[in-house]
């Protein structure tokens, strides 16, 4: 480490002050997951991810078509169980379960790693026009993170797939659920099988 950088790293250092003294008032950032063992136990996931700066890929068929393939495959990969899912504009929702041991975040991980690939290199290929807003940048298909909830043992499974499928209704996006081509549940609701 040269003189200069070594300066700089203890500039830094004397304004850090040490974690003890931080004021209990200050707010303290939540962590945004769950014990990773919570992740890998037998349970019910309800999954949102968000399209990288909300842009609305999911309306083109192309796209929901190879998301909805990686995202079976990945499923069966993983071990889980896709119960729904519903792919809106610009955001993905989706209930998996599994009653072995399984890693939830692998899982999404893998899922967006493929799908982002096949983006990636589906728009770089000029297959999809980059976006009017920003039609200089390479996009990305996801952004980094995702959010999720542990169905408990209280929670009702049907409740949370009927949500999922009917979320286009609740945005106006089509009339009934049958109408809208984006969402499916295995257990019978209305959707596209």
């Amino acid at each position: 480490m040269s003189a200069t950088e070594e300066a700089t790293a203890d500039v830094g250092e004397a304004f850090r002050p040490p974690a003890d003294v931080l004021p209990s008032w200050l707010p303290v950032r939540q962590r945004n997951r769950l014990d990773p063992e919570a992740y890998r136990e037998p349970g019910s996931f309800f999954v949102t991810i968000s399209a990288a700066g909300r842009r609305p890929w999911f309306r083109r068929a192309p796209v929901v078509a190879e998301c909805t393939s990686q995202l079976r495959a990945a499923c069966e990969r993983e071990g889980f169980e896709l119960e729904a899912y519903c792919f809106m504009p610009d955001h993905l929702h989706l209930l998996a379960t599994s009653e072995v041991e399984h890693d939830l975040g692998r899982l999404v991980h893998g899922f967006k790693q493929r799908t982002g690939y096949w983006f990636r290199n589906r728009y770089l290929a000029g297959g999809l026009k980059a976006s009017p807003t920003a039609p200089d940048e390479r996009p990305s298909l996801w952004q980094k993170s995702y959010y999720d909830h542990v169905l408990r043992r209280e929670d009702d499974i049907d409740q949370v797939i009927q949500y999922i499928v009917e979320n286009p209704v609740r945005a106006g996006l089509a009339g009934c659920v049958e109408e809208y081509p984006y969402a499916w549940s295995a257990c019978g609701l209305p959707g596209p099988a």
